[in-house]
């Protein structure tokens, strides 16, 4: 069984690295589907979305990547993207400012859910532990009790 678990885990982990194998990004977004994770590859997702998400915090344009396709023309146009990215600046400045801020505390709160989260499983794992322990310790008393309810019974039967 588990060398079928480890060959199914393999061969998920291949069909996740299709990317790897054309070494481009695939051009279309499919939904994922998280109810078919483990939960190791629902940990592996989340960091790598919260990583994603850590990246893109600052949501300021980058100066220099502005560029353009054009060969001829495309010099000029950069001046004047720059141009305007400057005269706008203090308007996007005010509005950006507010949206970095969004995405800190977004990023600060997926950090803190996902702490939560890994504490509530530990609890719980130590809950389903101790509660098989109370299994195993009631089935114990249950046969200690048929047990003695059997002999009570003899006892009785013998002294009749």
């Amino acid at each position: 069984m588990t060398e079928l678990k480890k060959e199914l885990y393999d061969k998920k982990e291949e069909i996740r690295d299709i990317g790897k194998l054309v070494n481009k990004d695939i051009d279309k977004n499919y939904a994922v589907s998280l109810e078919d994770y483990s939960e190791r590859e629902l940990e592996a997702w989340m960091e790598e979305q919260l990583s994603y998400l850590d990246d893109a915090v600052d949501p300021f344009p980058d100066k220099t990547r502005i560029t353009s396709h054009r060969k001829i023309i495309g010099q000029p146009i950069v001046w004047i993207k720059r141009f305007l990215l400057k005269i706008t600046g203090v308007f996007i400045t005010l509005t950006l400012n507010k949206q970095k801020i969004f995405n800190q505390k977004c990023v600060a709160l997926f950090r803190t859910v996902i702490l939560h989260q890994k504490k509530y499983r530990k609890k719980i794992t130590q809950i389903e532990d101790r509660i098989s322990e109370c299994e195993v310790r009631l089935d114990a008393i249950s046969r200690r009790i048929a047990e003695l309810d059997s002999d009570g019974k003899q006892n009785e039967a013998k002294k009749s």
